[in-house]
């Protein structure tokens, strides 16, 4: 079974999915952990979104080879990845339905007021689930690109309303 972990910039995604893998024995990947480690160190100058989402691309790859063994030995997975829009959504929903592997989304219904909040205090606090700063035009970026699930896409679901 994986467990995809859906919600805008500040939702508490990552505490969340913490929880959760350890609730259930889980093993947790989450994006923002891989391009942190893998990338952006590296970085110089800005990022900019087509930077970003070649980089992502293949995290996924190698996060889908990595899902596929770790499920295969009966191990639940959750994954924390790109599940932004409707389209990225259904792309990760199509490869765990082409590898015949059980899915559920678990969805963060947090208004914007209190993630950005959440946001700016993990800027500060720099504790467990920061990977790096979040600033107003990534938030707002962010904001304006996510596409809450729709109805159809909840059947089944975990909704989680803070």
């Amino acid at each position: 079974m994986i467990y995809f972990i859906v919600g805008s910039t500040g939702a508490g995604k990552t505490r969340y999915a913490i929880e959760l893998a350890k609730e259930r024995g889980a093993i947790r990947f989450a994006i923002d952990d891989w391009m942190s480690t893998l990338f952006f160190p590296d970085l110089k100058g800005e990022i900019s979104f087509d930077w970003a989402m070649e980089r992502i691309n293949r995290c996924e790859e190698q996060i889908w080879k990595l899902t596929r063994a770790i499920v295969a030995t009966g191990q639940e997975v959750i994954l924390e990845i790109s599940l932004s829009t409707r389209e990225l959504r259904d792309k990760q929903r199509g490869i765990a339905q082409e590898a015949g592997i059980d899915y559920q989304i678990h969805y963060l219904d947090v208004d914007r007021e209190t993630r950005r909040k959440r946001v700016l205090e993990r800027n500060q606090s720099r504790g467990e689930t920061w990977f790096f700063d979040v600033d107003d035009g990534m938030f707002d970026f962010v904001e304006q690109m996510f596409e809450p699930p729709s109805t159809q896409e909840l059947q089944g679901a975990v909704l989680i309303r803070e």
